[in-house]
């Protein structure tokens, strides 16, 4: 917590301390994943997301996001395909591809200069043929 206080950023709240913690784990898995995290910390799931929602604006957690097995998903094959686009594109080119069912997830990154390459998607499946 001090590198938090020394940052000019005030002192979290226990609960809200509680709530990251909850956030930087694997989320369960269950249909209602908050209402269980909420659940261990005693609080509802409206407020462990108001919460979880508040640390996002205010700059405590950068994101919430799913990192996905897919061997564990059953998934044995995937093929990727990288574009290099225009930075402003990128929002607009990507809602495009995610919205193909086929695309299990799309996504921006910095490019460094050996790789110019800035919008990636990926397609996975459970053959080669398929994919």
């Amino acid at each position: 917590m001090t590198s938090l206080k020394s940052s000019g950023r005030k002192r979290l709240s226990k609960i809200d301390r509680e709530v990251l913690r909850e956030l930087t784990g694997d989320l369960p898995n269950t249909s209602e994943p908050y209402l269980k995290l909420a659940g261990k910390i005693g609080i509802s799931d409206e407020e462990f997301l108001a919460r979880a929602r508040k640390l996002l604006r205010e700059g405590y957690l950068r994101k919430v996001s799913a990192i996905i097995s897919p061997s564990k998903a059953g998934f044995r094959a995937n093929g990727m395909t990288v574009f290099k686009v225009p930075s402003k594109s990128v929002a607009r080119l990507g809602k495009k591809l995610a919205a193909y069912p086929e695309v299990t997830h799309c996504y921006d990154r910095v490019a460094p200069p050996e790789f110019p390459y800035n919008l990636y998607a990926m397609i996975h499946g459970q053959t080669r043929k398929e994919v």
